[in-house]
């Protein structure tokens, strides 16, 4: 049977190799270094307002959550990043699995909501809505800033 865990070092490679299989398929194909995505998921170990999350069966992780608990007046919310199943795993409901405990978990960290980002007629935006997500009315703005070195 799955559970959730928390993420930690011990598991970082085996996150980053189910990211880079996730998302080296269609409709992404993209092209990661395993250095790149293992620092990225790091970096979600390194306080306490950012959440990282395995799906597991025993020592075999099945999927990989990653976040940021956003801080309100009254209670907080969780922004989710990255959701990826091994694609060896998908479809077989270990994505639903997944969001359904991280959900129990975050409601225990006080959390009222998921919030997050996808894109329209992707799969990844039918199964968020066939697992409870709504669409909202806003605006997602994008600015650059210039890097200082």
């Amino acid at each position: 049977m799955a559970e959730l865990r928390k993420l930690d070092e011990t598991a970082v490679k085996e996150c980053a190799e189910i990211y880079i299989g996730a998302y080296g398929e269609a409709p992404w194909n993209e092209k990661y270094r395993m250095e790149d995505v293992e620092k990225y998921i790091r970096a979600f170990l390194d306080s306490d307002a950012k959440c990282a999350y395995v799906l597991a069966e025993g020592e075999h992780i099945l999927g990989v959550a990653l976040g940021v608990v956003i801080p309100c007046i009254g209670s907080c919310y969780f922004r989710l990043e990255d959701i990826c199943i091994d694609p060896e795993y998908q479809g077989m409901g270990y994505g639903r699995e997944l969001l359904g405990f991280m959900e129990d978990a975050l409601g225990e960290t006080g959390c009222d909501s998921i919030l997050l980002g996808t894109q329209r007629g992707y799969p990844s935006h039918r199964f968020y809505m066939e697992n409870g997500f709504r669409e909202i009315e806003s605006v997602l703005l994008f600015r650059e800033v210039e890097r200082v070195e």
